[in-house]
């Protein structure tokens, strides 16, 4: 379902509200905010209808139509298996919106736990990966070519990480 892009999306979030122009894009946009959206009742066409999962939205997009995720600056979401996040439609880019220093949260909670790139042309930018126990291995994984990690940060609250981003042979 596509959205009406140069509609302005706004959300109240804690102390005010989020109000965010998506900029034009080739394919749909899809909304993803942990704190209010559904994965079941909602089509993620907006902030007010948003999926509660990024792999949720992830699966509502077509390939090769330059389909675009926006993730909510207070969107929270555990990593608790591999490929808990499988971004694998081609072309698809996954945007959080940061407000000042909130930005998305993709905790791992099991060693495998991680945020895949699989597909060709794919791409994330504005979200905090967290190594939430000790021996994580990978909280990124790039699967496939021409993939993009624009804007991230990783943060270890163990202490103790084996490796942060990892590549595949077809990376």
């Amino acid at each position: 379902m596509a959205v009406n892009n140069t509609a302005m999306q706004s959300r109240w979030i804690k102390g005010g509200s989020l109000q965010f122009v998506p900029p034009p894009v080739a394919g749909n946009a899809y909304f993803v905010d942990s704190n209010t959206g559904s994965d079941t009742a909602n089509s993620g066409s907006s902030w007010s209808d948003a999926l509660a999962t990024i792999d949720a939205a992830v699966n509502k997009c077509t390939a090769s139509q330059g389909d675009v995720i926006y993730v909510h600056p207070h969107h929270a979401e555990n990593l608790a298996a591999d490929s808990a996040i499988d971004i694998d439609v081609i072309g698809v880019s996954v945007i959080g919106v940061r407000n000042g220093r909130a930005m998305p949260t993709l905790t791992a909670t099991a060693a495998a736990g991680d945020c895949k790139l699989a597909a060709d042309g794919t791409s994330i930018r504005n979200l905090a990966f967290v190594g939430g126990i000790d021996a994580v291995s990978g909280c990124i994984e790039v699967s496939a070519g021409d993939c993009a990690i624009l804007d991230c940060e990783y943060r270890d609250s163990t202490g103790q990480a084996t490796d942060a981003i990892i590549t595949t042979a077809a990376a």
